[in-house]
């Protein structure tokens, strides 16, 4: 079935209302909790087993069994769920920022050196080597560096330019 729409119209409750959270299939729980837990500055709000029907069909993998736990990110309404798969076996992803379909998030920070740090030390690897100051356009003074976490997620930081 198709449906079209005039221009001006819209499907009442078919906008989407706010980001809810952004999920991660990590090979190691403990691990990545660690590196998300260090690198935000919180604990996790929530943890446990989904091993019920609908969560396989949710996921596409009926019969799935998923140890799962939930961080708030810091300055958002959004949560980070990271998603371990406990009886299936999963292939990484080729996460080259070039690939379609590759997804990041941003954070901005106050003090680009600080997360750098924090991050590096926490094991993620930066794609730029060192954080890149934008010299042109709007975000002129911004810093900005992209980083590959553990799981090969990748995750940008902005510093704003001084005095934004």
């Amino acid at each position: 079935m198709t449906s079209t729409m005039q221009s001006g119209e819209a499907s009442r409750g078919a906008d989407a209302q706010r980001l809810h959270h952004i999920g991660l299939t990590v090979s190691d729980l403990e691990e990545s909790l660690r590196f998300w837990e260090q690198l935000f500055g919180v604990t996790a709000n929530s943890r446990r087993l989904l091993d019920q029907p609908h969560i396989g069909s949710i996921v596409g993998h009926p019969g799935v069994a998923i140890d799962a736990a939930w961080i708030d990110v810091p300055g958002s309404e959004a949560v980070l769920e990271l998603v371990h798969y406990l009886n299936r076996d999963g292939t990484p992803i080729d996460d080259d920022t070039i690939n379609e379909g590759n997804v990041h998030f941003c954070m901005e920070v106050e003090d680009m050196d600080a997360i750098w740090a924090r991050a590096v030390a926490l094991g993620a690897r930066p794609l730029s080597g060192v954080p890149v100051e934008v010299p042109t356009g709007p975000a002129k003074g911004a810093r900005i560096v992209y980083m590959r976490t553990l799981d090969g997620a990748t995750i940008e930081f902005i510093q704003p330019p001084p005095g934004s």
